[in-house]
């Protein structure tokens, strides 16, 4: 059910995709700063929440993905042990 998120791809990618953009202002400095916007955007479009979509409490480390009522949240160590445990009671319930 739940999935923990990883990060460390993330960082690797974007020490990468920096290096290429310091790369290409020395060499082609008008493409660069189109090459910059994009990628500003691009990571505040698939930044991830800072709080828990639930108890809107700071998420430290751990993530943890469920599926609500249809829709992906994030949510917090302490909420995800909640909706585990809510899981289990009604999986012992219908034993």
């Amino acid at each position: 059910m739940a999935r923990r998120k990883k990060a460390e791809t993330q960082g690797i990618i974007a020490i990468v995709i920096i290096g290429g953009a310091i790369w290409a202002f020395q060499n082609y400095p008008a493409i660069s700063i189109i090459m910059i916007v994009i990628l500003v955007v691009g990571y505040f479009a698939t930044k991830s929440p800072a709080s828990c979509q639930l108890c809107n409490s700071a998420l430290k480390r751990n993530s943890y993905i469920w599926q609500i009522e249809g829709q992906k949240k994030t949510v917090c160590p302490n909420c995800n042990r909640e909706l585990e445990r809510k899981n289990s009671k009604k999986a012992v319930s219908k034993i």
